[in-house]
């Protein structure tokens, strides 16, 4: 008995030791990977361009109710308007100072699939809503932010809850803007035991999915907004470059360097080139609601952050210049 009893014992043994192997060879949390090769439609797009009516840095861009927002740093009125789809400059907000109502952090937006913006920068720790109404804004709520590290990529659902990108932390967090709490969190070492520089991305929310798109691989990580729970990832065909993500002087392929999402739609940038390539073909991916690939916009030129304006059927976009906005108008087919 005593044999039989040191055997049943080895065998356990054993099969936690198979059990840890496998799950440490295949990846992290059971990872689910679906992969892809080519989109359904691909398109080729041309600009217009259109004056921005003023000289400022364009860092950080938001669309709603029917305007195309604009933050400047160089200017001292900080928020720019332009109607949609003409992109007429309407009027400008957001004056720099000191004092309680006036800007002074750089101004950055949380999206939202409302009509509401979110702005956050007349305090670092602080967000506050407003509506436009004709040539100026209705503030509608101020909201305190107790947070330990510096919020990217911000997005606003249902109201309440703020979620972002931890760069530091490398995790997606999300906060409850009302209650002036945490709620959930998501880290990318879950998945990936990678460099810090390896796993930089973005980050696109909507009401249902959440998604991180790589910079360094062409990979998108699917997540359950509601929870942050991970649900799968998306993969297309691409030459890893992990092993040379640390070393210096070495230029490394660009894949994802921004997105945004609405309702149903999720749209990225992708690079797939190297700073230094000539005339790169920037492409607008397209995808559903399910994460599942639409289309592919090649664009006539670079671009490195835009909008989508769903309703007249255009992106708007910024390149290397300040000058211009570069306008696209999109298929209807």
């Amino acid at each position: 008995m005593k044999i039989i009893y040191y055997n049943i014992l080895g065998m356990k043994v054993f099969l936690v030791f198979l059990t840890f192997f496998l799950v440490t060879s295949c990846g992290f949390h059971n990872k689910k990977v679906v992969e892809y090769n080519k989109f359904p439609k691909e398109y080729c797009l041309s600009a217009d361009s259109v004056s921005t009516k003023a000289i400022y840095d364009n860092v950080f861009v938001d669309f709603t109710d029917n305007m195309l927002i604009v933050s400047s740093f160089k200017a001292d009125t900080m928020l720019h308007f332009y109607s949609a789809p003409s992109l007429n400059y309407e009027f400008c907000s957001g004056v720099r100072g000191r004092s309680s109502n006036e800007i002074q952090s750089f101004p950055s937006f949380c999206h939202t699939t409302t009509n509401n913006l979110y702005v956050r920068g007349f305090t670092e720790t602080s967000i506050r809503k407003f509506s436009i109404s004709g040539n100026g804004l209705n503030e509608q709520g101020r909201y305190k932010l107790f947070l330990s590290e510096v919020p990217n990529d911000m997005y606003i659902v249902k109201d309440s809850l703020l979620y972002y990108n931890d760069l530091t932390n490398m995790e997606v967090k999300s906060y409850n803007i009302l209650k002036q709490k945490y709620c959930s969190k998501w880290r990318l070492s879950d998945l990936y035991n990678n460099s810090r520089d390896a796993l930089i991305g973005n980050l696109c929310v909507n009401d249902s999915l959440t998604i991180y798109a790589f910079q360094y691989k062409r990979e998108i990580i699917i997540l359950r907004t509601s929870d942050l729970s991970y649900i799968k990832t998306v993969k297309w065909d691409y030459d890893n470059q992990d092993d040379i993500i640390e070393t210096p002087n070495v230029l490394k392929t660009l894949f994802y360097t921004y997105g945004i999402s609405t309702a149903n739609y999720f749209y990225l940038l992708y690079r797939g080139s190297k700073p230094n390539e000539k005339n790169p073909h920037f492409c607008i991916e397209v995808y559903d609601k399910t994460v599942t690939p639409i289309c592919s916009y090649r664009l006539d030129r670079k671009i490195f952050k835009f909008v989508v304006d769903e309703n007249n059927g255009f992106i708007y976009g910024f390149g290397e210049s300040d000058a211009h906005i570069y306008k696209y108008k999109l298929p209807t087919t």
